[in-house]
């Protein structure tokens, strides 16, 4: 991608808008985002509309704003089914299902993470599958579905170990 290029340019605008959230720069950083999105859309580049999106979220998010982290997820959840980009799409969802579990929502998150666990599988993405299986665990941890926990944490965590991921190792083991 040329710096010059429309694409380009959003995709330099997304990465400063990172860079803002990194810092804790939550107005600079939405700025950005919204730039980006600006940019992504004029051109019809869906995943990246997207990707913007989910920054957006994310920002949403750290100050949070939970309603519209989630109303901005649930956009680009949308607009990553109209691209086809299913693992864009499980990344969402798992996004979603942490705020649901913020939120004590139980039930979402655990069937959110459930959906987000069928694409990953579906496309053949272990570590997503991992980080699936491990939000399903910690949530049924909370549920106080004890044997279900122990069966996804035990998967994640032998996912992790076959893809040398020690640090997602160690995340299954924590809970």
């Amino acid at each position: 991608v040329q710096a010059d290029s429309p694409r380009g340019q959003a995709a330099a605008q997304r990465i400063l808008g990172d860079v803002a959230l990194q810092r804790n720069d939550w107005r600079r950083a939405n700025r950005h985002f919204r730039q980006a999105l600006g940019i992504y859309q004029d051109i019809d580049d869906l995943d990246g509309a997207g990707a913007a999106t989910v920054g957006l979220a994310k920002t949403a998010a750290t100050t949070n704003q939970w309603a519209e982290a989630q109303m901005l997820l649930n956009e680009a959840v949308a607009v990553f089914r109209r691209s086809g980009d299913q693992l864009g799409e499980a990344n969402v969802l798992r996004n979603l299902a942490d705020i649901a579990m913020r939120q004590s929502k139980y039930d979402e998150a655990r069937h959110l993470s459930q959906l987000a666990l069928a694409l990953y599988r579906e496309n053949h993405a272990p570590l997503g599958q991992a980080n699936a299986l491990r939000n399903l665990g910690e949530i049924d941890l909370l549920m106080s579905r004890l044997d279900e926990a122990w069966s996804e944490l035990a998967q994640a965590h032998e996912i992790y170990r076959d893809l040398g991921d020690h640090l997602g190792e160690a995340n299954a083991l924590w809970n």
